[in-house]
């Protein structure tokens, strides 16, 4: 049966909806300004008790006005986290003193793409424990949450949320968007059924209907929104078109928009029309890894993703090598170095090791890879050279280590200073310049013992002599403002890699003082490693 967008449909619904209720608002906090640091979220719910309102208070009567009852003991959001204080070593109280808008400036300043050990330091941060700050109001959970949308961290942002589920349109809204993007939003078009509290949009009611074959009461919702004046220019056509494309066949393809919602992005893959992920935020990187995409797509957000610790190191590999590359050239040619190398381990080969290693050394360096690279390949590597070393103590037979070259055993040696296994030692390779005797010293929390005029590496013995925080930075400690001052410190160290090399000094000092020894170390090495740094943004 072909829909029909008629003058009948829209009388027959008008009579079973109301307007108030669904009209699309924005959220705002206490002070006015947006309360979400995402501009892509879907307004896909809207529930005035989660918004502020300009209009003024107009008393119609003498009745009595409703009060809100919270109960005493309820759990504050803001303490919500999926790693205690036994895992991340933070503190119960992280963030002490401090004031909930300068913790959530201070989350949302931090940089997109530090240093993998930073960034595996903030997203600790990010879900960790802690008792909230003292004006903690559930702002900072929501904060939380939008970073790590940002950053790409779906998954953790799902189990966050899951963890702390009140029924509230600010929390929907975005495990919506974060279903929509992992290819559940069948399920979180079911969730909308059992809760009451959670008013969705004109835009959201329809796509749920028609995805649950309801299409006569999405043809009649759409047509009401429209009436009613509740749709933003073009959402009509976009939605027409998704209930029945076939009304619109020959017609010029829908204007691509600039910042597509997730909503708008899967209606537009439905219409055959999907939108390129590399030219939107992070987070949609997703949304390509599902199997339905190309393989292409796939390898590309699979990247993109790695890039920042977004998905795990092994579901890169697995992706790189799902199939052999038909074609040459740019992501194809990089897939064949990995398959290769792949390959060469597998077989156990010297020869080919060697030969690929320059190999997949650049490709690392081109595309900002080398941390999950390294973290797949390394430990593979020393297995190789040193067996005992990286076996555990079951009974079978260790297999004869393999003799590697001096230039082979430092890129192997500098691939495993970048991965998490960077205090592995490989006896077979002893330094012989300055650079390397300094990463060696380095690992071993001593840079100070080697001599050099090199302003990086000068920048980091700085950062571990031991000096006091400045009177600034010792204030956050004196408050109890750990985490604050671990924000600061993963800024700075950002700042830094851009030339201020000041700040890397300060930023270890501060990590080193706050027991972070392990992240000072990991940071240190990737920063006089990683060369390519621009390319991690």
């Amino acid at each position: 049966m072909q829909l029909s967008f008629t003058s009948g449909l829209i009388a027959v619904m008008l009579s079973s909806v109301s307007a108030p209720g669904f009209a699309q608002t924005t959220e705002t906090i206490s002070s006015g300004q947006p309360f979400s640091a995402i501009d892509w979220l879907s307004e896909s719910t809207a529930d005035p008790q989660d918004l502020q309102f300009t209009e003024p208070e107009v008393s119609t009567g003498a009745a009595v006005e409703s009060i809100t009852v919270q109960s005493l003991d309820a759990p504050n959001p803001d303490a919500t986290g999926l790693l205690p204080s036994s895992v991340t070593g933070f503190p119960a109280s992280l963030w002490g003193n401090g004031h909930t808008n300068d913790i959530i400036d201070l989350i949302n300043d931090s940089p997109i793409s530090p240093l993998p050990a930073l960034a595996a330091l903030r997203r600790d941060i990010l879900l960790a424990e802690s008792r909230p700050p003292e004006d903690g109001d559930g702002r900072l959970l929501v904060g939380r949450i939008d970073k790590m949308l940002a950053l790409g961290l779906l998954e953790d942002a799902r189990a966050l949320m899951d963890s702390f589920a009140p029924e509230t349109n600010r929390f929907f809204r975005r495990r919506f968007d974060v279903a929509l993007l992992l290819g559940h939003e069948n399920a979180a078009c079911n969730d909308i059924k059992g809760t009451g509290a959670i008013v969705p949009s004109y835009q959201l009611r329809v796509f749920c209907l028609a995805r649950n074959g309801d299409w006569n009461a999405a043809v009649l919702t759409l047509n009401s929104a429209d009436v009613l004046g509740e749709l933003e220019p073009g959402e009509y056509d976009l939605i027409a078109r998704f209930l029945d494309p076939d009304m619109f066949e020959g017609d010029p393809d829908l204007p691509i928009p600039d910042s597509p919602t997730p909503l708008v992005y899967r209606m537009y893959e439905a219409l055959g029309e999907p939108l390129a992920t590399r030219l939107l935020p992070r987070a949609f990187s997703h949304a390509d890894l599902r199997s339905t995409s190309g393989w292409k797509p796939r390898i590309e957000a699979a990247e993109r993703l790695a890039r920042v610790g977004a998905i795990a190191d092994n579901r890169l590999l697995g992706i790189y090598t799902e199939r052999q590359a038909a074609a040459s050239g740019g992501v194809w040619d990089r897939v064949k170095t990995i398959q290769r190398f792949d390959n060469a381990l597998t077989n156990r080969s010297v020869s080919d090791i060697t030969e690929q290693l320059p190999e997949l050394w650049m490709m690392m360096q081109t595309t900002g890879l080398e941390r999950p690279v390294s973290n797949l390949f390394a430990p593979r590597l020393a297995n190789l050279i040193a067996p005992k070393l990286a076996q555990d103590t079951s009974e079978t037979p260790a297999p004869s280590p393999l003799l590697f070259g001096d230039a082979a055993l430092r890129a192997i040696w500098h691939m495993t200073l970048l991965s998490e296994g960077y205090e592995t030692l490989l006896p077979a390779y002893m330094p012989s310049d300055g650079q390397d005797r300094f990463l060696r010293a380095l690992t071993q929390g001593s840079p100070g013992n080697i001599v050099t005029e090199d302003p990086r590496q000068l920048a980091v013995q700085d950062g571990f002599d031991g000096s006091s925080l400045s009177p600034a930075d010792q204030e956050y400690l004196n408050d109890d403002r750990v985490g604050e001052l671990l924000l600061v410190a993963i800024t700075r160290f950002h700042t830094g890699t851009e030339g201020d090399l000041s700040q890397i000094t300060s930023a270890l000092r501060i990590l080193r003082s706050l027991g972070r020894e392990d992240t000072a170390r990991q940071a240190a090495l990737q920063f006089l490693l990683m060369s390519h740094l621009k390319a991690l943004r």
